[in-house]
């Protein structure tokens, strides 16, 4: 009986889709990550999702360009110290 093997990412054919601003297909693979939110953050980000159509994606996505991009964001986000409740905020 002959073994079957999974596919590896190098046997699978390429896939062509539109590119983003970012450089990236729509259909290329994502970083599945998962971050602890304080639970008044969580509620505030709820309701200010609810007013626009911003997600959670959206927001991280756009936070990391700015990061990486934008020396004057980056400064603003590491001397933010307004959130002490642990290591993390």
């Amino acid at each position: 009986m002959e073994e079957i093997k999974p596919q590896t990412e190098q046997q699978l054919p390429p896939v062509r889709a539109k590119s983003t601003p970012l450089g990236m297909s729509k259909n290329s693979a994502l970083v599945l990550t998962t971050v602890k939110i304080h639970p008044s953050l969580a509620i505030r980000i709820k309701d200010e999702f609810a007013k626009s159509r911003l997600n959670y994606q959206k927001l991280i996505n756009r936070s990391f360009d700015l990061y990486i991009n934008d020396p004057d964001f980056r400064n603003k986000i590491n001397s933010h110290l307004a959130l002490v409740t642990s290591g993390s905020l």
